[in-house]
């Protein structure tokens, strides 16, 4: 499956994902926080008790100490903050409001899909990846190629499609994919984070972000593979269309001497490979038509 290698000390892990999008959100809670104070120019101590002035400080600037405030905010000041500067709920202390929190949540979706990458789910996250079949035709070229012609040399046994073995255009896909992903699962992944994150603080806020992955986002990206499995049927029938045409034109080769090839052989094998192009070209660009519309709202959101 079209992978990249990667030096060991490049390669992503689990735990670094639920540190990078930890250290994300402390740094988010700070900016929110000194922001609101500024908007509504009070003082520390208009927001917090004389005891937790300091503590106030070291929140403002994304400081953290251990035994003191390990998760940055306490459950206490959590609740002076909330009061002190008119937020909506410790869940608006902590994932912004409405608006911004929709913004945090794109984030957290990706990280999601990459944790669950790293964690043993790669095999569901990918085919959810295929509906989208721009990258399903992507990544059935590139895997016909790897898997069935070692060394290449798939290029040379089909007269077009060749653009769609480059891993840029993978890549590119790919990115694209997420995005639609998280376009078609927006509204319920910000439904369930909500409900998840409700009544929490932040203690052991990566052990929190680490099970609503394990337990929500899963269950969530499952119901959809579940729903929706246009991409890995049209990823199987590209694979079966390139493996017709190979096989093909190597049992052409190897079985019948050059001098007695005709034509009509040739074309046989052209025409077929074709229309098998012709019917993917219809439905990715059918999808680019019905979803046309999904992408440009998203933009301007």
């Amino acid at each position: 499956m079209y992978k990249i290698d990667k030096p060991v000390e490049l390669e992503t892990t689990s735990d670094k994902v639920i540190t990078d999008v930890t250290e994300i959100l402390y740094e988010r809670i700070s900016e929110r926080i000194s922001k609101r104070k500024k908007e509504l120019n009070k003082k520390r101590y208009e927001i917090v008790a004389p005891e937790r002035e300091s503590l106030f400080s070291h929140i403002c600037n994304n400081r953290r100490y251990p035994k003191k405030n390990d998760y940055l905010l306490t459950p206490y000041i959590t609740d002076e903050i909330k009061e002190g500067l008119d937020f909506s709920s410790n869940l608006s202390v902590i994932w912004g409001e409405e608006e911004e929190r929709y913004s945090i949540l794109e984030q957290l979706f990706y990280f999601g899909l990459e944790y669950l990458v790293t964690s043993g789910s790669e095999e569901l996250v990918h085919s959810l990846y295929k509906n989208f079949l721009p990258f399903a035709r992507s990544a059935a070229y590139i895997d016909e190629e790897s898997e069935r012609f070692k060394d290449g040399g798939l290029d040379s046994l089909i007269d077009s499609g060749h653009e769609y073995l480059d891993m840029d255009l993978l890549f590119e896909n790919m990115w694209r994919a997420k995005l639609r992903l998280y376009i078609l699962l927006r509204e319920n992944f910000y439904q369930l984070h909500a409900d998840y994150f409700e009544n929490k603080y932040t203690v052991k806020i990566d052990k929190e972000i680490k099970a609503f992955y394990e337990e929500v986002l899963l269950k969530l990206l499952k119901e959809e593979a579940e729903r929706d499995k246009r991409g890995e049927n049209a990823y199987q029938l590209i694979r079966s269309i390139l493996y017709d045409t190979s096989l093909s034109w190597l049992s052409l080769m190897g079985y019948i001497e050059e001098s007695q090839r005709d034509i009509s052989q040739h074309k046989s094998i052209l025409e077929s490979f074709s229309k098998g192009e012709e019917y993917i070209d219809s439905i990715v660009t059918s999808q680019a038509e019905l979803e046309r519309d999904m992408f440009l709202v998203h933009e301007k959101i």
